[in-house]
């Protein structure tokens, strides 16, 4: 692995263009009508959706790399049970204040500014803000796909199903060990080659996989697999068209590619692998690294509160009388606005107090008491 366990800017930078990723693909439907743009660049645009597979594999990576050399270190039940303990909650005070609270303003918008009922019923939010609280928003989408429109906090089901994996994953680290690898690739194969349904969907974890193998490879034989010995120009390039190709496969329907699913998360792997040198190579010019570096560190914030903000200027502008089709540049700059602006305040004010805390308790569960150790926790979603 890295000498350094700390954070690594070039993952930071895949996190930004994830989420920007979505939030785009989520324009379309959510804030104007799939036609807006009907014959224009825009419909190029259409596989943003594959920025939730980067999110995965990224988090599978990070995770991994957290965890791994922790249990390295375990030597019966009482240490595993203090290392997991430590994950988990870890993982509580990452994701669940910041869930949480967007869960319950969601429910605010529905009830106090949904005068155009593009928050939906108060009954589907009530169902929606359930399955986000236990973790079975994915399978809760199984059943409302194609049936009635989901609630507004519906990107939930991708933090339950990482929540469900890594629920899962220090067992299977604890039973399997080094030779984890090998279960994770036969998932991967699986995955790769099967049709995917509405169930393969909500329950893909191809992806996450992949980064877990790629940080557990790394951690066993103790370097990058190979990835500084690519010349930093020659990886930047690697990256650019590997992003390139998964909004390309992103864009190709299920139809016409059966296997797309399985290549995006080929595709997303690569990414992390390329970006997890100890030499960074997207992080170049100083200003514009800062702006994609301070998107990434506010990613998971973003992805939380993009939809909210969407359906806010819907809302918004059915109040004003303004039609959105008129003015869809001016309708994007405010949602984006509040995006934003949200997305910063949840970082600054929940996540950030909250995660620091959370990582304090979790080192004082793993140490048992001990002086801990300063190895970091998990760097994020």
């Amino acid at each position: 692995m890295n000498a350094s366990r700390g954070q690594i800017q070039d993952i930071q930078i895949l996190r930004a263009v994830a989420v920007l990723a979505v939030i785009f693909q989520h324009l379309r439907g959510n804030l104007l009508p799939k036609n807006a743009f009907e014959g224009a660049w825009w419909h190029l645009f259409g596989g943003g959706w594959v920025g939730v597979d980067l999110f995965f594999a990224i988090s599978g990576f990070v995770i991994a790399r957290s965890l791994l050399p922790r249990f390295d270190a375990v030597h019966g039940a009482g240490d595993f049970r203090r290392v997991a303990l430590g994950f988990w909650t870890a993982r509580l005070f990452r994701l669940a204040p910041s869930a949480w609270l967007w869960l319950f303003i969601i429910l605010l918008l529905c009830v106090f500014w949904n005068r155009s009922g593009v928050f939906g019923t108060l009954e589907t939010n009530l169902w929606w803000t359930l399955s986000g609280v236990l973790n079975f928003s994915n399978y809760l989408f199984v059943q409302y796909f194609g049936v009635a429109k989901p609630g507004a906090s519906f990107v939930y089901w991708s933090l339950s199903l990482e929540e469900q994996f890594y629920l899962v994953f220090p067992f299977l680290v604890w039973l399997f060990r080094r030779r984890l690898v090998w279960p994770l690739l036969l998932l991967v194969a699986v995955q790769l080659f099967s049709a995917r349904g509405l169930y393969g969907m909500m329950f893909r974890t191809d992806a996450v996989a992949l980064g877990v193998i790629i940080a557990l490879a790394q951690d066993m034989s103790g370097g990058t697999l190979g990835v500084d010995r690519v010349p930093l120009a020659l990886r930047r390039l690697l990256v650019v068209v590997s992003l390139a190709g998964l909004v390309a496969v992103g864009n190709i329907p299920q139809d016409q590619l059966p296997t797309r699913v399985g290549l995006v998360a080929l595709l997303s792997g690569l990414c992390v692998w390329l970006c997890s040198g100890r030499d960074e190579c997207l992080v170049s010019r100083r200003w514009l690294a800062d702006a994609w570096l301070w998107i990434g560190a506010r990613s998971y914030a973003l992805y939380l509160v993009h939809v909210p903000s969407l359906f806010f200027t819907r809302e918004l502008f059915y109040r004003l009388d303004v039609p959105l089709g008129e003015y869809k540049v001016v309708a994007i700059g405010i949602a984006l606005a509040l995006m934003f602006v949200a997305a910063a305040l949840n970082y600054g004010l929940v996540e950030q107090p909250l995660r620091s805390r959370g990582t304090a308790l979790a080192r004082g569960i793993e140490s048992g008491g001990r002086k801990s150790s300063e190895t970091p926790l998990a760097e994020g979603n």
